[in-house]
C-alpha cells in the first residue's frame, strides 16, 4: 500500500505503467509512446501455420488495397506466387509494392492469376524502405510484420513469427 506505481511495476511481467501523459520509463503514454499493443503468432520448425494463413486470408478478404514490402519478392518468386495464389482473394484489389521489388514480368504473371488486381509502385509508405523485416499493410489499418519473411510462412523447416498491429483507429472498430 505504501509503494509507488513505479515500485509496483517492478513486480509485473512487463514492468511498465500505462498512463496518459508521462513517457519516461517505466511509464508508457498510451497516446504518444513508441510502445504499442499488438499480438503475435510464432511457429517453430515443423509446426503447422494454417491458423496464420487462415487469419491473413480473412483479413485480405475485405481489403481494398494492400502494401507489400519484401525486398526479396522477385528473388523468392515461388513463395511470392504462393502468397498471392493461396492467400490473396480473386477480387478487385490495389496492390502496392516498393520500386524494383517486383519485375514487370512477375507482375504480368500475377495479373494472370486475377485480372482485377491492380499493381503500382508505392508512393506513400516511404518509412518501410530498406527495412529488414517484411510487411503487409491491409487498407492502411492493419500491419502484419513477418520477421522471417513470406518465405517462412510456407517453409515448415524454419521458425516464423508474425506481429499484427492496428495502424489507425476507425469508426466501427
Amino acid at each position: 500500500i505504501s509503494q509507488t506505481v513505479e515500485e509496483l511495476a517492478v513486480h509485473t511481467l512487463y514492468k511498465i505503467v500505462l498512463n496518459e501523459t508521462d513517457e519516461r520509463y517505466p511509464f508508457v503514454n498510451i497516446f504518444k509512446d513508441r510502445v504499442k499493443s499488438s499480438f503475435s503468432m510464432t511457429f517453430f520448425p515443423g509446426e503447422n501455420r494454417q491458423k496464420a494463413i487462415k487469419y491473413i486470408q480473412a483479413q485480405l478478404r475485405q481489403a481494398g488495397h494492400i502494401f507489400v514490402y519484401d525486398k526479396y519478392l522477385d528473388d523468392n518468386w515461388s513463395n511470392t506466387k504462393k502468397f498471392f495464389n493461396d492467400l490473396v482473394p480473386r477480387k478487385k484489389l490495389n496492390v502496392y509494392y516498393t520500386d524494383e521489388q517486383l519485375s514487370r514480368t512477375h507482375i504480368s504473371e500475377l495479373k494472370g492469376m486475377c485480372n482485377e488486381w491492380y499493381f503500382a509502385a508505392d508512393r506513400l509508405n516511404s518509412a518501410y524502405r530498406n527495412l529488414h523485416d517484411r510487411y503487409l499493410l491491409i487498407d492502411s489499418r492493419l500491419e502484419i510484420i513477418l520477421t522471417s519473411g513470406f518465405d517462412n510462412l510456407f517453409d515448415l523447416r524454419t521458425e516464423c513469427t508474425m506481429v499484427f498491429r492496428q495502424l489507425k483507429k476507425s469508426t466501427g472498430d
